[in-house]
């Protein structure tokens, strides 16, 4: 088994995250699964208050106040760094997002204290540049996270696509880690009811064009199959989701956050399951840089993947993998709900899908992900 060697209670690593340890999104979803087991070699600091304490190591505020934007970046840097003194922390694990980089990035080009860094998303250019708050944030964004990779110590990346972009903004080498989930993937016993065509969804989406896009072709495939159409959308529900998903021939359940067992047995009862970047050009680094958490759940379902990317895209690699694949790859409602159609009218798309999911967990969600890791952050504090 591997470990965390470097590490132990006396001598933690400490953990810098936006999230709380507790959080339901993506990046605390591949966190929690890489110290898994190892827990109490960690100790876990976040901004945000955590009030369900499943981490089971001990737990750190990084206090940044109710505006933390407005915060000056060396001030945060040397919140972190009293918090590893205090700790007595070997070094430093953080991850790349939002408010805290340009702390980190002070805190990478002024304390000793060995830093590495993991990054799941392009902060500027895939999150800020894309929401209409932020999106004046970004260049300034773009210079701290540039100084960040070029002064941190070690580096990992959610994909190849940002692993390319990191070599050429700073010219730095990193390692890809994605989240470890553990396998075989059983397969799913229970075909879905065919009077039915269901189609999951966890979390959101990018754009609400993108859902609505989603809706109207899965009216349009009902219509070709002659089955009653539904969506069922598992996680936090949004307005703009409801406006968005507002039509009379789709049947559009949001049955709100669950854990991810309880999630699972939902979409396992749907024909296919849609996972989809957006097309328009403001997200071009979005989705050829980051890659969706919700494929590492999608796979334990055994159900088809409607893959709804431009052919740029991360997701791309999952386009030749039929019957596990429906791509989509542009955003024409008509020729995705025949291709939907089309699908539906294969017997081997209803079958259980789990040999082509557990070649996609050996390829992306192995243990050799948490391998790769720990060995970068062992090397930050030698023998």
């Amino acid at each position: 088994m591997t470990e965390l060697v470097g590490y132990d209670a006396d001598r933690p690593l400490l953990l810098v995250t936006p999230f709380a340890p507790s959080a339901q999104g993506g990046g605390a979803v591949i966190v929690r699964s890489l110290i898994e087991g190892f827990e109490e070699r960690v100790v876990w600091a976040s901004p945000a208050a955590d009030s369900e304490h499943t981490h089971s190591g001990q737990v750190a505020r990084l206090t940044t106040g109710p505006k933390p934007w407005l915060v000056p970046p060396g001030r945060i840097a040397r919140r972190i760094d009293d918090l590893a003194e205090a700790h007595s922390a070997g070094a430093v694990w953080a991850i790349a997002h939002g408010e805290l980089v340009p702390g980190l990035a002070n805190f990478a080009e002024r304390s000793s204290r060995p830093l590495h860094v993991s990054v799941h998303d392009d902060p500027a250019w895939s999150v800020a540049f894309r929401g209409r708050r932020d999106r004046v944030l970004a260049p300034w964004l773009h210079v701290n996270f540039r100084r960040l990779l070029a002064s941190a110590d070690s580096i990992d990346v959610i994909g190849g696509g940002m692993r390319a972009a990191v070599a050429g903004s700073v010219g730095r080498d990193s390692i890809v880690v994605h989240r470890v989930v553990h396998g075989p993937i059983e397969a799913n016993p229970a075909p879905p009811p065919s009077d039915r065509l269901v189609v999951g969804l966890l979390g959101s989406v990018y754009h609400p064009r993108q859902l609505a896009q989603l809706v109207e072709m899965l009216a349009r495939a009902g219509r070709l199959v002659g089955r009653s159409a539904h969506l069922s959308v598992i996680g936090k529900e949004a307005a703009w989701m409801r406006r968005a998903a507002g039509v009379e021939d789709v049947e559009v359940e949001f049955h709100g956050h669950m854990n991810e067992p309880d999630g699972l047995e939902r979409l396992r009862d749907a024909f296919a399951l849609y996972v989809g970047y957006p097309f328009g050009l403001r997200e071009r680094v979005l989705r050829q840089t980051s890659f969706p958490a919700k494929v590492a759940t999608y796979i334990q379902a055994a159900r088809p993947l409607i893959v709804h990317t431009p052919r740029d895209g991360t997701l791309t690699p999952l386009f030749g993998r039929r019957p596990f694949s429906i791509p989509w790859v542009n955003t024409d409602v008509r020729r995705g709900a025949e291709t939907l159609a089309d699908a539906w009218n294969q017997p081997e798309y209803h079958e259980s899908q789990h040999e082509q999911a557990e070649a996609v967990r050996a390829l992306y969600f192995g243990a050799d992900n948490r391998e790769r890791l720990y060995a970068a952050l062992d090397a930050l504090v030698g023998d």
